[in-house]
């Protein structure tokens, strides 16, 4: 745990920074309040600051204030360290931000006290966070391959598409389907379906840019979002998807199966973007899936608006 120590007084700065090392925190100092607050926004801060109120440039006071209205970054444990001993000042200090509240000079074991407290805090914090971004992670993600759930497609596409109306970019989609998915269940069994999914998953991904979305949309259908795709390049995809899938086999115990894929192509003009575009791109991609379906499956279709 890094702790910074900041005062602009030399000698007070140095003995806290000797007193708090000796307790085995790793310190950082600051001599003025702009520096401590550079350092507070570092990529990785320390997690503890004990700040002297009174410093030039920016007070100790006006730090906790703004970590306290900061909204990125890790919570920061901030211990006001002042002369001041009415009431007054301690619930002022604390209404503007600061955890803690400590008299100079600095009685060495209720400091000590207060950092432990510090450490406490900032380790439910932490695994508050932790916790928090796994049910995040569970609401949004598919269990099975890991790409995003239906719901979480919706929330992601319509980002995308918002920013596709204001720059006036064009836009596709491709709805996957397995061909035949109960044969693969019932002829290798359920784990073997999983498996199947999963390929096609880690296919696409290698395939696809950073920018692409892929979710799981139905048992065995997913769902493509092309940002910034015209038709052509979306067929392209959509061609090297479907090979890629068609030629790598499904690693099975006794013997590998082929996988194939029916692909429905979508794409709307970037000069006709509706308001509800996600919702025709999904509807002509279906449209599009169907028609190869029943053309013979194991082929691309196209619909265009």
């Amino acid at each position: 745990m890094r702790v910074l120590i900041a005062d602009d007084e030399r000698i007070p700065r140095t003995l806290l920074t000797r007193m708090v090392q000796g307790w085995e925190y790793e310190t950082v100092e600051a001599d003025s309040g702009d520096s401590a607050w550079e350092i507070l926004n570092q990529p990785e801060p320390p997690r503890i600051a004990i700040i002297d109120w009174v410093m030039p440039k920016m007070s100790g006071v006006e730090i906790c204030q703004d970590l306290q209205n900061r909204t990125d970054g890790p919570l920061i444990y901030t211990i006001l360290l002042t002369s001041k001993t009415d009431e007054a000042s301690l619930v002022y200090a604390l209404e503007q931000g600061a955890h803690d509240f400590l008299t100079k000079p600095a009685s060495p074991a209720e400091l000590r006290a207060r950092l432990l407290v510090g450490k406490r805090f900032i380790w439910a914090d932490d695994r508050l966070n932790e916790s928090l971004a796994q049910m995040e992670e569970m609401a949004t993600t598919d269990a099975l391959t890991g790409v995003a759930n239906r719901r979480h497609f919706f929330q992601l596409a319509e980002r995308e598409l918002s920013r596709a109306q204001r720059n006036r970019s064009p836009v596709a989609l491709m709805m996957i389907d397995v061909d035949h998915f109960k044969e693969i269940n019932d002829s290798h069994g359920h784990s073997a379906g999983d498996a199947a999914l999963c390929h096609l998953v880690s296919v696409c991904r290698l395939g696809l840019r950073r920018t692409d979305i892929i979710a799981r949309f139905g048992g065995d259908e997913f769902v493509i979002l092309l940002p910034d795709c015209d038709t052509e390049t979306a067929l392209l995809t959509a061609t090297r998807l479907k090979e890629a899938v068609c030629t790598n086999p499904i690693p099975k115990q006794g013997k590998p199966f082929q996988l194939r894929v029916t692909i429905g192509v979508a794409t709307t003009d970037e000069k006709r973007l509706p308001a509800d575009t996600i919702t025709t791109l999904l509807r002509l991609a279906d449209e599009a899936l169907y028609e190869a379906k029943a053309a013979g499956r194991n082929r691309i279709a196209l619909r265009d608006q």
